[in-house]
């Protein structure tokens, strides 16, 4: 029997069995594997274990068998959860980053297919690694389908890869794309903004329109040409086109939101640890992939709090005052 591949160190073979070529990316994993090494390390030094949440609606609710379905209800029901309405869900890494999961978006090879990769590694947890040379647009339309592999695809948990342009037929990952879309652009809130418009009434949808959705719901072109496809705005063969004229025609869209290679989380575990003068500023530059004279100004900014206790100090367990955990059930890592 083939061991399931979900940590880390099994990347390269991951790659390889995506067809992808390992030696390529043979710097990027090495990176990814360090970076991800010093976060679990600084977080057991001065969090302690730290609990994930799973939402409650995973044991309660059956998902329908069909993965376009299965996806779109996922995301309705995660929507919920998170409180989230019918408008933008603004910046995912943030929102996710602020649940405490390790999210990475290192510069990948250049020209390499990979937009991003999912692991549930044994010592640090789940992993979300998104290519940090994707537009912040597009960014988080790889980084919500990552996510929804994580909510549902754990029978048994197993790295997964996102690669440009694949739009295979798989169960899972149409499941994963489905749930992609319907979270960044939902649908009560698309049907707002097109009976608002006066779009899609009978009307084809033009690329013009498209774009508007784009900025309106701070996505990129891929989720809601995904989007539209999935409620019928649009059929298949006009997806295309459609692409075709937006990259002639218009300017990427953007998002208030520019997403760094590391997350706000990680910076501040980086400043405590430096003000608890375990590494010098050279080191805290090198891991916030900055240069060393804005870590000095980070640092400097930074203040430890008169009460704050090293985590030999805290039980296991306890409320992590840097970030927001808390959930129906919990898994310790």
């Amino acid at each position: 029997m083939t061991a399931v591949l979900h940590n880390l160190s099994q990347l390269p073979e991951a790659l390889a069995e995506a067809g992808l070529d390992v030696e390529r990316h043979r710097d990027l994993i090495a990176r990814v594997r360090a970076h991800v090494a010093k976060y679990t390390e600084m977080e057991k030094e001065l969090v302690g274990e730290v609990s994930l949440s799973f939402p409650a609606y995973l044991l309660e609710t059956r998902l329908p068998e069909d993965p376009i379905a299965a996806g779109e209800r996922l995301a309705e029901l995660e929507r919920e959860r998170l409180g989230l309405g019918e408008t933008e869900a603004g910046d995912l890494m943030s929102l996710l980053d602020r649940q405490g999961f390790k999210i990475y978006r290192p510069a990948f090879p250049e020209d390499s297919p990979v937009e991003g990769v999912f692991a549930f590694d044994a010592a640090a947890g789940p992993v979300f690694l998104v290519n940090g040379s994707l537009a912040g647009a597009e960014s988080g339309f790889t980084l919500a389908r990552l996510y929804g592999h994580f909510l549902v695809d754990n029978s048994p948990y197993r790295i997964r890869v996102v690669v440009s342009g694949e739009a295979g037929a798989d169960p899972v990952d149409l499941r994963a794309r489905s749930f992609g879309a319907a979270f960044l652009v939902p649908k009560r809130g698309l049907d707002r903004y097109l009976a608002a418009a006066g779009i899609g009434s009978g009307h084809p949808i033009d690329a013009g329109a498209v774009y508007q959705l784009a900025v309106y719901f701070e996505v990129g072109y891929r989720a809601v040409l995904t989007r539209l496809l999935a409620l019928e705005y649009i059929d298949a063969e006009s997806i295309e086109p459609l692409l075709g004229e937006l990259e002639e025609c218009f300017e990427p869209p953007t998002v208030p939101h520019r997403p760094g290679a590391v997350p706000e989380r990680f910076v501040r575990l980086a400043l405590e640890a430096n003000a608890r003068g375990t590494f010098n500023l050279d080191t805290l530059a090198r891991l916030l992939e900055t240069d060393p004279a804005a870590a000095r100004e980070l640092a400097d900014a930074f203040t430890l709090e008169p009460d704050a206790q090293h985590s030999r100090d805290r039980e296991p367990g306890d409320a992590d005052p840097r970030g927001e955990a808390g959930a129906p059930f919990e898994t310790e890592h």
